[in-house]
């Protein structure tokens, strides 16, 4: 498939932001777009975004329910994005109730030293302010990662201990129907999934 320059030289700029940039929003991918010649049609530089997104040049979460999100998305470097999601996972014990508060988020993502040393994977160097601990959380709950449960806390169904007893149903819920399932092999992330 012969593709236009413009489109290369897109490509390469998204890549080149490993160099300490990790993320873009919205209006600086078009201008990216703009400074490289591609076309100004929307339907164009979305497709164009998502090819890269499938390539892992980058993740973007500019859909929601299949349509370009009105508010403003954000083009993150993946490398950034997973590193932020593994210091998350490994960098909490495990807890009764699998609840971290936003606070300990933002300790675990700023301590890069500290992490570096545990052996939790990150970028040298690279911590997360407040903000970009928010562009994370997107992320971990749009894949069902975590969940919100206020604004000072997250459930992370990965930091529940083997043997949590939790009990999500309300006090007066009674039971209509059960489900079992049998697995010959039963990987871990679907029962986080389940839950």
């Amino acid at each position: 498939m012969t593709l236009p320059e413009s489109w290369e030289n897109v490509r390469q700029a998204l890549l080149a932001l490993k160099d300490g940039t990790y993320f873009m929003n919205r209006r600086a991918f078009h201008r990216l777009c703009d400074e490289n010649g591609v076309p100004d049609d929307d339907e164009l530089r979305v497709w164009l975004l998502n090819w890269f997104n499938d390539l892992g040049v980058c993740f973007s979460y500019h859909f929601e329910d299949g349509k370009e999100r009105d508010a403003d998305y954000q083009i993150l470097e993946p490398l950034w994005l997973t590193r932020a999601v593994y210091r998350l996972i490994w960098g909490k014990k495990q807890t009764k109730k699998g609840i971290i508060t936003r606070k300990e988020i933002e300790d675990i993502l700023e301590g890069t030293e500290k992490m570096e040393e545990n052996g939790v994977p990150c970028l040298a160097g690279v911590s997360y302010t407040s903000e970009k601990c928010g562009y994370v959380l997107d992320i971990m709950r749009k894949f069902a990662i975590s969940y919100k449960v206020s604004d000072d806390e997250e459930f992370m169904p990965t930091l529940c201990k083997p043997d949590s007893q939790l009990n999500p149903a309300p006090e007066k819920y009674a039971q209509k129907a059960s489900v079992q399932f049998k697995y010959a092999l039963l990987p871990e992330t679907l029962i986080h999934r389940l839950m």
